[in-house]
């Protein structure tokens, strides 16, 4: 993370937060780092930067481009602390956004009245309390805002957002209150009242299903959690222990294991009309490549790409892989295709497949129902959507011995603290590759067809698509 910052309390004002050196006035071969806050009205510096010490010294030739140079654990640990201190000052400046601080002279006496404590934890002298506590108004809204633009949540997730607020403005009856002030007995009639809302849909008036539900509350849960952290509005959680409703914990969703896989595999696809085939192709490429069906839906040819390289006999190899950001969370994900999996890819694009894109599909909905009827048809008594497709795969990976970081990898999640993220710059592509390799070794659905494929007329081979 950069050591230099721009926030924006309003449309006018800004404030560059930086980290910076001055020489000791003892110790003249060292300096002593500051944090420091530069406000700007309409472009124009308003007056000198307002600094804080850190408190931390170090010699004049360890501070290189913004930060401690060296290897060693001393200079990991004071670059981690002066990266915390600039933190915890671009939280203090949402708060201060929040709270629509948005004048110049009163900006600049709670960064002076506050600062130090904020970014240090240590009160200035004279000053024993922080003086933001003075400022009674947080707004649910301003926090949902500020937590979408920090997160990047993208814009389909962003309208769930929006309607989850404006269903908590409706039981509150037009003005939802602050955002501390809002209770765990509030919560909890919302979850009464929102269990007996209806809406209209064309001319059907009809209840709210219970995934949407548990959408809604997941996603007022998710605002109200910022506000404890990193936001640290509100101190004490205030949400009912069942407000997720019937969210239903990754680990206990229902999977097919690998003898329902096979046979899942395995329907008769003469007994199939062309859209069940396409079901059935699209569930085994979910079941072994955990690709989310919004991100099938999006894939675009410019995301296959080849990894090549010589392996110890001194020939050429290529390794065909999917890699891209994922529509939910924009977070990056990478899959290899061995070639197993590569062949229901193929069949799968060679059906649906146009020149700009290789998977044209129906709506989650209508494949949800497909695979209803086909997971019913194979005799599991299970219930299988797209989701719990990408869950079969993430289960069984780790069963035949994957390792949780190259599965962070495949299926795109998103660290809430880095400490994945700094993993995945360990992990090549090479690794990924012979990991995936392993798996399908293991896979013994994915071994010789065990039967004769049907072959469908196809738009175009992939080689023409791939091609264009």
């Amino acid at each position: 993370m950069s050591n230099n910052r721009s926030i924006y309390i309003s449309d006018d004002i800004r404030v560059e937060l930086s980290a910076f050196p001055k020489k000791n006035k003892t110790h003249t071969n060292k300096y002593c780092i500051y944090v420091s806050f530069s406000i700007y009205n309409k472009g124009l510096k308003q007056s000198k930067p307002h600094t804080i010490s850190t408190g931390i010294t170090i010699n004049i030739t360890e501070w290189v481009n913004g930060e401690v140079t060296g290897r060693n654990e001393a200079a990991k640990q004071k670059n981690a602390l002066v990266r915390d201190y600039l933190n915890n000052a671009e939280s203090m400046l949402d708060e201060l956004r929040l709270k629509k601080v948005n004048t110049y002279s009163h900006l600049a006496a709670e960064i002076k009245l506050n600062a130090k404590q904020r970014v240090t934890g240590k009160a200035a002298r004279g000053q024993k309390q922080n003086l933001i506590s003075r400022l009674k108004e947080y707004s649910y809204e301003d926090v949902m805002n500020i937590l979408l633009e920090k997160r990047k949540i993208c814009v389909v997730r962003q309208r769930a957002y929006n309607t989850s607020c404006g269903l908590l403005k409706a039981f509150y009856a037009g003005e939802i209150p602050p955002i501390n002030q809002i209770t765990t007995e509030c919560l909890e009639e919302f979850m009464e009242w929102l269990d007996k809302r209806e809406y209209t849909k064309g001319i059907i008036t009809r209840r709210y299903a219970n995934d949407s539900k548990t959408d809604y509350k997941s996603k007022i849960a998710a605002v109200i959690l910022y506000a404890i952290k990193p936001m640290k509005i509100i101190t004490a959680n205030p949400l009912p222990e069942a407000f997720r409703g019937n969210w239903v914990d990754d680990a206990k969703k229902d999977i097919l294991d690998e003898s329902e896989m096979y046979d899942f595999m395995q329907l008769d696809e003469s007994k199939l009309t062309k859209s069940q085939i396409i079901g059935k192709l699209l569930g085994i490429v979910q079941g072994f490549t955990s690709i989310g069906f919004g991100d099938m839906k999006s894939l675009e040819y410019s995301h296959f790409k080849e990894l090549k390289y010589l392996d110890d006999n001194m020939e050429k190899v290529i390794k065909p892989y999917i890699q891209k950001d994922r529509d939910k969370t924009n977070e990056g994900f990478t899959v290899f295709l061995p070639a197993p999996i590569k062949k229901y890819i193929d069949r799968l694009i060679g059906l649906i497949g146009d020149e700009k894109k290789p998977f044209n599909l129906f709506s989650d909905t209508h494949v949800n129902n497909t695979y209803k009827d086909l997971i019913k048809m194979a005799g599991i008594g299970k219930k299988i959507t797209s989701n719990n497709f990408r869950h079969t795969l993430a289960t069984d990976y780790i069963e035949k011995g994957g390792r949780y970081e190259y599965l962070d990898v495949i299926m795109g999640h998103k660290s809430k603290d880095n400490r994945m993220t700094k993993q995945y710059a360990k992990i090549t592509l090479k690794a990924q590759s012979d990991a995936m390799e392993l798996y399908v070794s293991k896979c013994k659905v994915l071994q010789p067809p065990t039967q004769p494929v049907i072959q469908l007329p196809v738009k175009k081979t992939i080689m023409e698509l791939l091609a264009v």
